[in-house]
């Protein structure tokens, strides 16, 4: 038996904009940029994460020459950037960035659909 996986992109849109313009009615209107560079670093992290497990798993050819370690690394640089920016940025919003981080990558754990292929 074999185990793989399955990416759903209109489930992950889905729920990435409902997750966007829900964080948009609770923050003020100040913060919006702020707001969608963090979204920007977060959706950038999940895609290096995407791309660094798929680059181990053996299943992802690659358009350039960097090994599957050095995406790992630049999703935790361009997560760590992004929260830099924005708790420098919103102040007394730690929790509120935290849980949009964390229902995010809830988003993405319900977009991937676990597929069993019988040999």
């Amino acid at each position: 038996m074999q185990v793989s996986a399955e990416f759903s992109k209109n489930r992950y849109l889905a729920g990435t904009l409902i997750n966007m313009f829900s964080a948009l009615i609770f923050i003020n209107p100040e913060h919006y940029v702020t707001l969608l560079i963090f979204f920007i670093t977060v959706l950038a992290n999940q895609y290096f994460l995407y791309i660094t497990v798929m680059g181990m798993l053996g299943e992802l050819k690659y358009k350039f020459k960097i090994p599957a370690p050095v995406y790992g690394i630049l999703k935790f640089v361009v997560i760590i950037f992004g929260f830099y920016y924005a708790m420098g940025r919103m102040v007394n919003k730690d929790l509120f960035l935290v849980s949009i981080y964390t229902f995010q990558l809830i988003i993405l754990v319900l977009s991937i659909k676990r597929v069993m292929k019988k040999n």
